[in-house]
C-alpha cells in the first residue's frame, strides 16, 4: 500500500518519463534561488534575463516559482529563433495570479512591438479591460488581430494551468485551462512563426505600458507541436493536482448530442478530494451559487465517495445541463468549488444529409438550376442565409403547367420536420418564382401517397442576401421514403406566369433506428470477451 508521498512521488516519476511526442524546444522551471537569470533546462540555452520587481523561492506547483512583484519585474527570453520556427507549437505556463493591480497584465507577450500598423506579438492576459476575460491574441503588421477570450471568464486567483496550441497548417489556435478547452479561434489568419525572429520575449510584461503582472509563476515551457487534450494533462503534470479541483468531465465540458438516457455524470477526482458534492440543473446561476447550506435544488449527491453519479431522470430532448463538482478535502474537510461544465442533450430531431436525397422534379431552367441544388447546401452561409444567385437554386422551365419537385431518401424515415428557404432571387418581390400555394405529400412506396395537412401555401422570400429560412413545416411526424412538392401557384402579379423557384429544403428525422455501434462496423481485432454497445433508436423499449 502506498503512502501519500510515496504515491506522489511515484505519479511524478511516471509523469516524467511519458513521451508526448512533442519536441520541448524550451523549458524554464523557474525554481532558481539567486541571481537575474532564468535558466532554460530543456538545454537548448535559450535562458531569460529578470529585471525589476522580482523574487525567487516563492511556493509553487513544482516546488520553488518566481515572485513576480508587479513594480517593474518581468523576464526576457532569448527565444527569438524559436518563435520564428514555431508553425506549430504549443505554451504552457502555471500561474497564481494575485487579482491585483488592474486589467491588462501580461502573463506572456512575445513580440517586437506595438507602434501603430506595425503591432507584432501573441500574449495571454489575465483579465481585460471591456470582458474581464482571461484572453489570447497574437497579431502581425497589418495583418489584424485573431484573438478570443476564455468561456470561464477572468482567470481566478489560485494556481492555474494555461496552454495555449497554435496550428498553422490547421489555422486554428485553442486555450485550455487547467486541461480544459476554454476557447478556440478556427480561420486563423496568423500563426506563431509569423511574427518572425521576435525580440520582446516577455513573461509578467506587456508590449504596451499596460500594468505588470502581480502573482506568481512556475515551469513555462515550449513545445513545436501541437498538444492534444491527453498531452497537456501530461505536461501539466502532478501539478494540476494542486489546484484541487475536479478534471476531465463525461460529458465532457461543451459537449453536444448526449444521449437523454441513462447518463451518468464522471470526472477525475482531485488528489486531495475524498469526497465530492455534485450540482446538476438547467440554471446556470443555480449550479454556480449553490452551496451545502443553500442548495437551491440541485445539489443531487452530497458527501459521496465515487466520481460517477447516474442521473435517475430522463433528460429533456435539446435542453442544456449544467453541473459541477466540489472536491471535499479530506485533511481539514475544507471545500474546494469546482467549475461550471455544460453538455447539450441529444436534439428532437436531425437534419437529414444530402448524400441521403436524391431530387427530381418536372422540369428545370437550364444545367446549373437542378433540383439538387434545393438540398445540397448551394447559397447558404455559415448563418444559414441564402444568397440571390439563381445558380444556387432550382428554376424550372418557363412554362411548366404540371410543376412539381419530389425528393427520395435512401430509406425509410421518421420525418420530424422541414425547413424551406423558398426562392430567393434579387428581383423575387417584383417578379415572384418563388412558390405559393402547393399541396406535400409523402409515401413509402412511391405510389400511394398522403396529404400533409395544415400546409397549402409558402412564405414568399425577400429576394436578399443571407435571406433565412421562410417556413419551417412540422410533418406530424410521419414515415416515408418519398416527399413530394405539387406546385399550384408562385408570387408573381403576372397572370399565367409559371415559372417556378425554390432555393433549399432540409429534412429532419428522428432516429428510430439502432445506431452508434460499438464495437464500430468493420473493427478488427476485437478481443472474444467484448460488449457489444450501441444507441437505441428513440422509441424502442
Amino acid at each position: 500500500m502506498y503512502t501519500k508521498l510515496g504515491f506522489y512521488v511515484l505519479i511524478l516519476s511516471a509523469i516524467l518519463v511519458v513521451p508526448v511526442s512533442a519536441d520541448l524546444v524550451g523549458e524554464w522551471t523557474l525554481d532558481e534561488t539567486e541571481g537575474t537569470t532564468a535558466f532554460d533546462t530543456s538545454g537548448l540555452g535559450h535562458n531569460g534575463t529578470l529585471f525589476g520587481d522580482l523574487t525567487w523561492g516563492a511556493d509553487g506547483v513544482f516546488g520553488g516559482a518566481l515572485n513576480f512583484g508587479g513594480g517593474s519585474g518581468y523576464i526576457n527570453l532569448d527565444i527569438g529563433e524559436v518563435i520564428s520556427e514555431l508553425s506549430e507549437g504549443t505554451l504552457s505556463i502555471w500561474v497564481n495570479w494575485s487579482g491585483q493591480g488592474g486589467n491588462w497584465q501580461r502573463i506572456i507577450d512575445i513580440g517586437t512591438g506595438s507602434a501603430a500598423g506595425q503591432e507584432n506579438y501573441i500574449y495571454v492576459c489575465p483579465s481585460t479591460g471591456a470582458t474581464q476575460a482571461l484572453r489570447v491574441s497574437i497579431v502581425t503588421p497589418g495583418g489584424g488581430w485573431n484573438e478570443f477570450d476564455s468561456s470561464e471568464g477572468a482567470l481566478t486567483t489560485g494556481w492555474h494551468h494555461i496552454a495555449v496550441t497554435n496550428s498553422d497548417s490547421e489555422a486554428t489556435m485553442i486555450m485550455y485551462l487547467d486541461g480544459e478547452e476554454v476557447g478556440r479561434m478556427n480561420n486563423m489568419t496568423h500563426s506563431i512563426d509569423d511574427l518572425g525572429v521576435t525580440t520582446q520575449n516577455y513573461l509578467g510584461r506587456s508590449q504596451y505600458a499596460d500594468p505588470y503582472f502581480q502573482g506568481d509563476m512556475d515551469n513555462f515551457q515550449i513545445y513545436n507541436t501541437v498538444l492534444n487534450q491527453s498531452q497537456i494533462n501530461t505536461v501539466m503534470g502532478v501539478g494540476f493536482l494542486a489546484t484541487g479541483l475536479a478534471t476531465r468531465p463525461v460529458p465532457a465540458n461543451n459537449q453536444a448530442d448526449v444521449d437523454r438516457d441513462g447518463t451518468v455524470l464522471s470526472w477525475d477526482p482531485a488528489f486531495s478530494g475524498a469526497i465530492h458534492d455534485v450540482y446538476f440543473g438547467t440554471s446556470l446561476s443555480d449550479v454556480n451559487d449553490a452551496s451545502r447550506t443553500s442548495p437551491m435544488g440541485v445539489l443531487v449527491s452530497q458527501g459521496q465517495s465515487g466520481s460517477s453519479h447516474a442521473l435517475a431522470n430522463r433528460l429533456e430532448l435539446g435542453k442544456t445541463y449544467y453541473w459541477r463538482v466540489d472536491e471535499v478535502n479530506s485533511a481539514d474537510n475544507s471545500i474546494i468549488k469546482g467549475r461550471n461544465w455544460s453538455f447539450v442533450v441529444e436534439p428532437a430531431s436531425y437534419p437529414l444529409s444530402s448524400d441521403h436525397i436524391t431530387a427530381t422534379a418536372s422540369s428545370q431552367n437550364n444545367g446549373s438550376t437542378g433540383p439538387q441544388k434545393t438540398v445540397d447546401g448551394s447559397g447558404l452561409d455559415e448563418n444559414d442565409g441564402h444568397s440571390t444567385q439563381p445558380a444556387d437554386m432550382w428554376n424550372s422551365i418557363l412554362v411548366d403547367s404540371d410543376a412539381w419537385i419530389q425528393y427520395e431518401f435512401d430509406g425509410v424515415y421518421k420525418l420530424d420536420k422541414m425547413l424551406v428557404w423558398n426562392g430567393n432571387q434579387a428581383a423575387e418581390l417584383s417578379v415572384g418564382w418563388g412558390l405559393k400555394d402547393v399541396q406535400i405529400e409523402t409515401s413509402i412506396d412511391g405510389t400511394t401517397w398522403t396529404g400533409v395537412e395544415g400546409i397549402t401555401q409558402l412564405t414568399q422570400a425577400p429576394g436578399a442576401e443571407g435571406a433565412g429560412p421562410t417556413d419551417d413545416i412540422h410533418l406530424g411526424p410521419v414515415v416515408a421514403k418519398y416527399l413530394r412538392i405539387k406546385i399550384l401557384s408562385n408570387w408573381s402579379f403576372i397572370p399565367n406566369w409559371a415559372q417556378y423557384g425554390l432555393s433549399e429544403v432540409r429534412f429532419y428525422y428522428i432516429p428510430v433506428q439502432a445506431r452508434e455501434p460499438d464495437p464500430v462496423s468493420g473493427t478488427d481485432g476485437v478481443q472474444p470477451d467484448a460488449v457489444f454497445g450501441w444507441r437505441s433508436g428513440r422509441e424502442a423499449v
